[in-house]
């Protein structure tokens, strides 16, 4: 999710909306990407704002996700900014508020009210993506909640909630069947060969991201990388000596610094 502020129509400051529920290395350059991205497409400064209703999440992320760049470290929302939200009245009144409400205590004492406050009202006010608010919430709380949540809504809600979930799940099965029939057929063709061969394919594509977005993020701090650089990016096809330079890029001032 993205927010920009603007002035006259035009973006002044953005910021990307990250919810994080687990600790994930990738998320370091994945961040700087997403900065990068936004950056170029507004012309504008742009920070990145990261939630998660898990206080070991927070932490990593505030002191450990960037442990030789802690300048880069995003923008932590912690549950004390965003008090839980536990009344429809209030939860219709601001549903995305709401929903970060959830996200942020959704492990605590207000789980379960906070959980049928906001479903009430995201299925009331039916947003364009209510599927993914309703994701959002149910991910964001243990499945023993979630049934206490099932049990407190009123029958309407329980029902459009129910039929939610089955189609999710058909959804959920529908793919591990589409895995399942993948994998046999890899079988008849060789499982070694494609296994080899999906093994390459994704450290291929895992390094054109990662060239890509080292080339947009020198873009998006004015730093023009000439053809030189740009060829010796693009020849690198080491993923951590990648993912090193799209850290530090985040700080250089001139391309020189970027491969001391």
């Amino acid at each position: 999710m993205v927010i920009a502020g603007t002035n006259a129509g035009e973006p002044v400051d953005a910021i990307v909306v990250e919810i994080q529920l687990e600790q994930d290395e990738a998320k370091a350059w994945a961040l700087l990407f997403y900065i990068a991205s936004v950056w170029r497409e507004l012309g504008c400064h742009t920070w990145a704002m990261l939630f998660s209703p898990r206080h070991a999440v927070l932490v990593w992320a505030q002191t450990r996700l960037y442990p030789r760049r802690p300048e880069l470290a995003p923008l932590v929302i912690t549950p004390d900014l965003i008090p839980p939200i536990t009344t429809l009245e209030h939860a219709l009144s601001n549903m995305a508020r709401a929903v970060l409400s959830v996200v942020l205590h959704g492990q605590g004492p207000d789980a379960v009210a906070c959980a049928c406050a906001t479903i009430q009202a995201i299925i009331q006010l039916a947003p364009p993506d209510i599927e993914r608010y309703l994701q959002l919430v149910q991910t964001s709380i243990s499945q023993d909640d979630m049934q206490e949540v099932r049990d407190q809504v009123p029958t309407q809600v329980r029902e459009h909630l129910s039929e939610w979930e089955l189609e999710s799940s058909l959804y959920r099965n529908g793919l591990d069947k589409g895995l399942e029939q993948g994998l046999e057929q890899g079988r008849e063709q060789g499982l070694e060969q494609g296994l080899e061969q999906g093994r390459q394919q994704g450290l291929e594509q895992a390094r054109g991201v990662l060239h890509e977005t080292l080339l947009q993020l020198l873009q998006a701090r004015d730093i023009e990388p000439d053809d030189s650089t740009v060829a010796r990016i693009r020849a690198c096809t080491l993923l951590d000596q990648l993912q090193a330079w799209i850290v530090r890029a985040g700080t250089v001032s001139a391309l020189d610094d970027l491969f001391e």
